[in-house]
């Protein structure tokens, strides 16, 4: 067979049998016990009546494989393997055949195993559904975070479509309003609401002025912005974004709702007298 270098595990015993018979190659006497090996031995194991196979004509089988080995030629340490393998089945074969302690330690053995195999699929199909659903829970709660920033992002954009409508039919000349506004709108995605936006919503029912003052870096800025944005959203205000003071009574209408912020209305970092005297 050194000729044959190409066979893989699909090629089965009934094949190599069926290419000795049918290669002229191999002699006469070769292929005839290749064709006994596979008609009175192979095929009948293969579709197997165990009221025919007792221990003698497992043995007798099993010593005519052996005797078509020998026929084969095949080198030493590939023989000795072969012969070997072959050996191990008939210790083993006959034992159970027999019905001895050997034989019945194989089969409980082999129960052992299967068993063993089928408590560890148990403990594989319990993992898997464990793991997907957990992973079916984590992704339902990335969905609803993303549907909670998805109708936020919504919000946000139609609060600047009604500024800038509100903007064009009240004539207003002042377009960076729309632009800022929209900066306000990316930088409040970052935004977490907090008590004091709603402590601050509480007085504007009643006042018409907040002044909110702190500390530099706490969110001051932030906070009115995202007041103002609420503010337009659901009462329709435009939004007013002025440099001082004197930008109310230059851009006060009598017939709009207008919330006007005012950022750093005495200075950025300190007290500005000149701004503080205007």
């Amino acid at each position: 067979m050194v000729h044959y270098k190409g066979f893989d595990e699909s090629c089965d015993a009934s094949a190599l049998l069926g290419i000795i018979i049918n290669i002229d190659k191999f002699p006469a006497n070769v292929q005839s016990a290749a064709e006994y090996v596979r008609s009175n031995i192979r095929n009948r194991w293969a579709h197997c009546n165990f009221t025919e196979w007792n221990s003698g004509m497992y043995n007798k089988s099993l010593q005519e494989v052996e005797d078509f080995i020998n026929l084969l030629h095949l080198n030493a340490p590939e023989k000795s393997q072969t012969i070997g393998e072959l050996n191990k089945w008939k210790t083993n074969g006959t034992s159970y055949l027999k019905d001895t302690t050997l034989g019945l330690e194989l089969v409980n053995d082999i129960r052992q195993q299967i068993q063993l195999l089928v408590e560890y699929e148990k403990v594989i199909c319990k993992s898997a559904d464990a793991e997907f659903s957990t992973v079916h829970n984590e992704l339902t709660e990335i969905g609803k975070t993303l549907s909670q920033y998805d109708n936020r992002i919504s919000s946000l954009e139609n609060i600047v479509a009604v500024q800038g409508k509100a903007l064009k039919e009240h004539g207003s000349s002042y377009d960076s309003d729309v632009e800022e506004i929209k900066l306000w709108k990316q930088e409040s995605e970052y935004f977490i609401k907090t008590d004091i936006v709603s402590d601050i919503l509480g007085i504007l029912e009643y006042k018409y002025c907040v002044l909110l003052t702190g500390v530099s870096g706490i969110g001051k800025t932030l906070t009115v912005q995202n007041i103002a944005l609420q503010l337009c959203h659901e009462h329709r205000y435009i939004i007013v974004p002025c440099m001082s003071l004197q930008d109310i009574t230059k851009r006060y209408k009598g017939n709009v709702c207008q919330v006007f912020v005012v950022d750093d209305i005495c200075g950025k970092y300190t007290a500005n007298i000149n701004i503080i005297e205007n």
